[in-house]
């Protein structure tokens, strides 16, 4: 199983605080703090929902076997490297050995299975960018998301997503949350 962690998070988020004042009838820049901060949860979870990306990050994926790579976030801007660490704990830079597959974000391997003893605990690390952008169906479902939360903040009885952003990010079928 596939791995990962953010190297580098979203900076500019797909949707901006202007945006979500204009959805939430909010005049004044007084709470653009607090909105940015829920601008940036909501991308988080339609991201999750998508596994995608919305904006630049750069991702550090590890795996165990060699050979083609299904990569975590989707989707691929730039393969960074492959580095495989051998038995001997020595890291060798194998990124020439994939041809990266942008249309869906796989790495296919080229070289050849045998060249190396791998080591015993996440020998394969890939370090890429993963990056995209919402269509209009899913920035309506974070300005959903934004408008819940900041309309319901400290009431947990309202905690639960509304049903029409799980429909719009294409949630509702499938039992999550």
């Amino acid at each position: 199983m596939l791995q990962y962690k953010i190297i580098t998070d979203v900076t500019t988020e797909p949707v901006t605080a202007a945006e979500a004042r204009v959805h939430l009838r909010v005049l004044d820049t007084a709470d653009d703090t607090y909105i940015t901060s829920l601008i940036a949860s909501a991308r988080s979870y339609a991201e999750s929902a998508h596994a995608c990306a919305y904006a630049d990050k750069t991702i550090e994926a590890v795996t165990d076997t060699l050979g083609n790579i299904d990569l975590p976030i989707k989707t691929l801007k730039t393969l960074t490297s492959v580095v495989l660490t051998d038995s001997d704990g020595v890291e060798h830079n194998i990124t020439a050995d994939f041809i990266a597959d942008y249309y869906s974000s796989r790495l296919i391997y080229t070289g050849s299975t045998n060249a190396y003893k791998l080591y015993k605990v996440n020998p394969i690390k890939v370090t890429y960018v993963a990056t995209g952008t919402p269509d209009k169906t899913t920035r309506q479902a974070i300005l959903l998301l934004v408008g819940h939360w900041y309309e319901n903040r400290g009431d947990e009885s309202n905690a639960d997503i509304p049903e029409a952003a799980k429909r719009l990010l294409g949630l509702s079928f499938n039992g999550a949350n």
